[in-house]
């Protein structure tokens, strides 16, 4: 239709324009009806596919247009069919023009496939169903499986549960009538107690327990909680040489539990010193060791001999004696000026002052060492001087049990133990005008040489003991010591250190551990190198540092901070045990239950015999001394501990065994069973077996 229109109004037009140009006013024409000549539509020019192409209408007399129009040529296709279009495939058609060739395919899309389901296994609650789906065009197919739905359990309950019965749930699927049953535990009875009669200190209670739900009731017997011991309380101080007394009440009742003595410093508790056979004895005959610190030369350290610095180093080491280094030479007591030999003499009067005052043991050292003067590597170079000293120094102190009296300090060079011992029965005689104190003596090879002493000891003294020093980083041997002290010769160890002889360089803490072990398992008594702010390694102070009162370990080198963790451990435990000594050979008496308690445990120490690894074992007992046993754990069944005699416990297998513990005069009075597992301790139980 729209067609149509277009073409009217083309011919409208052509007509107006026809009668325009027969206007009679134009020029004169051939006159003709240009209508009476029109034309067919004619093409013009060529026709392409896809492109337009005009046609017009002419007078066919005078070749005048009276209508023109355009039009498209399309494209004339045929299709055909190159790929059927499946259920899983697009199909594909092609069409080409006839008229020019031109062509393009098309994508019939896939129609998908049309399936049909067939259930082939029912779902149930506990079974997964199955559904198979086929196309019914291709007859493509695949299953499905639906989950089970799991059932749908209603439950019951068959047994109510009491305090001492299982209730029981039974459970039912309402679905396919599947059923299980659930036990709920007994709730147990819920106890309430009434008290009938108290208990005390020493009688049992009686306490009545009822079930609050099903008045289920039983009558249990609370025993007698035993007197529970509270701090001690003093009854009276220690006074000189006399102890004071404290009393241990009941902490609940007040009952009188224990009364002991007490002593307040290791003077006061040990008394006067004395050598018996190989061992250093306290007043009572029984075995002590002295542990303690040196000074350094007196006449560059003086400044450490004062009350806070030596009180401090007392407090928080706990040593129980000073060794006060008066140097012979070195600008010392014997080749100085007499101002300094004034001055030097007034600090060591100083320094035993003040060690008496804190209740500490003393010893006075003439430390000739041949440092600077070859003269001073013999004892004999200052013969008369020593003489003279000791004279002196011992008429003073006649009257004062806590000094010990060392002579030479380390001889070497050419010296011989024959010059020593010229040198000591010069100057023992000295001493003992004055008072039977305990005499240390050294010996050649700064005091490293007692063989020779073994094959030509000293001869008509008593309290002798003689002096070994060593330094661990250089001197790992131990034997000579063993040796002496086991051959029944009185050792003391006036001086030694964990770092090299130059009393410099790393400490050794292997070495060390092993001298440590054979002076305590003999107790065999030391005094450590130096108390000072000096260079070397081997002074506990910082190096010139001003604070010498102040102990801490920020202010200590490392030598320092070893010491006071190694002499405040064993403070602490010769304080437990003397707290409770009585020093009247109570070792001898009946010893009740109360006094007695163990404690035990595997050390550091370990080493291998035979293949066989061995740990020390250290045994602590309330009321003694502390305590080592000489013990194989795979052969026997009981070991004998002999109150204050030390050697070593071994372990070398898996096991229990019971320690018995005996007096002095041979009753057993405790038992500890002990149990170990893999070298460690993992039980031990103490109990009186009196």
């Amino acid at each position: 239709m729209k067609k149509k229109i277009i073409i009217f109004s083309l011919l409208f037009l052509a007509l107006l324009v026809y009668g325009c140009d027969n206007n009679p006013t134009d020029e004169p024409a051939d006159e003709h009806d240009c209508l009476e000549y029109k034309s067919d539509w004619q093409i013009v020019g060529e026709v392409l596919c896809g492109k337009e192409y005009k046609e017009q209408i002419i007078c066919t007399k005078c070749e005048k247009v009276l209508d023109e129009k355009t039009n498209l040529k399309e494209h004339n296709y045929e299709s055909t069919v190159i790929q059927d279009v499946t259920c899983d495939k697009d199909g594909i058609t092609k069409h080409i023009c006839k008229d020019c060739k031109d062509s393009y395919e098309e994508t019939v899309k896939t129609t998908g496939h049309t399936y049909e389901s067939t259930v082939i296994q029912d779902v149930t609650c506990d079974k997964d169903g199955i559904t198979k789906y086929t196309c019914k065009d291709c007859k493509d197919s695949y299953e499905e499986t639906v989950k089970a739905t799991g059932h749908t359990y209603e439950s019951t309950i068959t047994q109510e549960k009491t305090c001492d019965k299982d209730g029981i749930t039974k459970y039912t699927c309402k679905e396919c009538k599947n059923s299980y049953e659930e036990t709920s535990k007994a709730t147990g009875h819920d106890y309430r107690s009434r008290v009938v009669s108290e208990k005390t200190c020493t009688v049992d209670g009686e306490v009545k327990y009822t079930c609050r739900v099903c008045d289920h009731s039983y009558t249990e017997i609370d025993e007698a909680s035993g007197h529970t011991k509270g701090n001690p309380t003093i009854v009276s101080e220690p006074s000189g040489s006399n102890p004071g007394i404290k009393r241990y009440n009941c902490t609940k009742c007040g009952a009188l539990i224990k009364e002991e003595k007490y002593y307040n410093t290791p003077y006061q508790q040990n008394g006067k010193l004395s050598v018996n056979g190989r061992d250093l004895v306290n007043q009572n005959g029984e075995k002590f060791q002295l542990y303690g610190l040196s000074t350094h030369g007196l006449q560059w350290f003086s400044k450490v001999v004062n009350k806070d610095t030596l009180t401090a180093i007392r407090n928080n080491f706990g040593n129980n004696i000073f060794r006060f280094a008066l140097y012979t030479d070195e600008d010392g007591y014997c080749d100085g000026s007499e101002a300094v030999k004034k001055r030097m003499l007034e600090t060591l009067e100083k320094g035993i002052e003040i060690a008496t005052d804190l209740g500490l043991y003393v010893i006075v050292d003439w430390h000739m060492v041949g440092a600077e003067n070859v003269l001073d590597k013999n004892p004999l170079t200052y013969l008369e001087e020593a003489k003279e000293f000791f004279s002196y120094i011992s008429n003073k102190y006649k009257d004062q049990d806590n000094i010990l009296y060392e002579i030479m300090n380390e001889p070497n060079g050419s010296t011989t133990w024959a010059d020593c011992k010229k040198y000591a029965n010069e100057v023992i005689p000295c001493i003992r005008k004055n008072t039977d104190a305990i005499i240390l003596v050294g010996n050649p090879k700064w005091t490293a040489d007692l063989n020779s002493v073994m094959k030509d000891p000293l001869t008509g003294y008593k309290n002798i003991m003689y002096t070994y020093h060593f330094y661990a980083a250089d001197h790992s041997n131990t034997s000579q010591v063993v040796k002496a002290y086991d051959s029944g010769f009185p050792v003391f160890i006036s001086e030694f250190g964990f770092m090299e002889s130059s009393g410099d360089g790393a400490i050794s803490p292997t070495n060390g551990n092993k001298w440590k072990q054979v002076l305590d398992s003999r107790n065999i008594s030391y005094v450590a190198w130096n108390i000072s702010n000096s260079k070397g390694s081997a002074s506990i102070f910082k190096y010139n540092t001003s604070n010498l009162s102040d102990v801490s370990d920020s202010n200590l080198k490392e030598w320092g901070v070893y010491l006071k963790n190694w002499y405040s451990s064993k403070s602490q435990s010769s304080s437990n045990d003397n707290s409770n000594n009585n020093n009247d050979n109570s070792y001898d008496q009946t010893i009740t239950k109360v006094d007695f308690d163990f404690t035990v445990e595997l050390t550091s120490d370990e080493w291998t015999n035979n293949g066989a690894p061995y740990w020390a074992c250290f045994i602590a007992t309330s009321g003694y001394s502390d305590s080592r046993l000489n013990y194989d754990w795979s052969s026997s069944n009981d070991g004998i501990l002999s109150i204050n005699e030390y050697s070593t416990i071994t372990i070398n297998s898996d096991g229990k065994c019971s320690i018995i513990c005996r007096t002095k005069t041979g009753d057993k009075v405790a038992v500890v069973d002990v149990e170990t597992k893999n070298g460690q301790i993992v039980n031990s139980t103490s109990r009186y077996n009196g």
